[in-house]
């Protein structure tokens, strides 16, 4: 029921990062059928974009995977190069253009976040990932959620570090 010729990019929401191996799945078994439905969309609009949502708030406030995100981002060259691979995988085989980092939010006092060192981590990561994606054939391939109140804004994020080559939408 998405109107086609409307919306230059969709993100298609959520999948999900293992807590130990940070692998990209599914968040249910079902979604694998819903990526095909909303990616087979540009097949009618071949300048639609299709990004796979990884996080939530669900995923980014639960006791269980609050601190997947902030340990990704702080992980080891290898880690991440490990994540980077099995992203562009998973995004190959679902026929995704992009992915939407949902991570609410770095710094959040609520989740204990750590200014300087998220932070910092999350920029370096981010321009990691989308050198990643570039070099891979997947270029303006990262977007992110971000808040909109000021504090989360000013101690989270490291604007001139994230900006380059990337899409950021705003949630209100």
């Amino acid at each position: 029921m998405i109107p086609v010729g409307v919306y230059t990019h969709i993100n298609v929401a959520f999948a999900v990062l293992d807590p130990t191996s940070f692998e990209v799945k599914p968040l249910s078994s079902s979604d694998p059928t819903n990526y095909k439905k909303i990616t087979d969309l540009k097949k009618q609009d071949p300048n639609l974009k299709v990004f796979i949502a990884i996080g939530g708030g669900e995923f980014s406030q639960s006791s269980k995977t609050s601190d997947v995100f902030p340990r990704l981002v702080a992980a080891d060259a290898k880690q991440q190069q490990a994540f980077f691979d099995n992203l562009l995988a998973f995004m190959s085989k679902y026929n995704f253009d992009g992915v939407d980092l949902d991570w609410e939010y770095p710094v959040n006092p609520e989740r204990d976040g750590k200014s300087s060192a998220e932070k910092n981590n999350f920029s370096t990561f981010v321009a990691s990932l989308n050198d990643y994606l570039k070099k891979n054939g997947k270029s303006n391939s990262v977007s992110m959620a971000i808040p909109s109140p000021p504090y989360y804004l000013r101690d989270g994020y490291d604007f001139p570090a994230l900006v380059s080559g990337m899409i950021i939408r705003s949630e209100t």
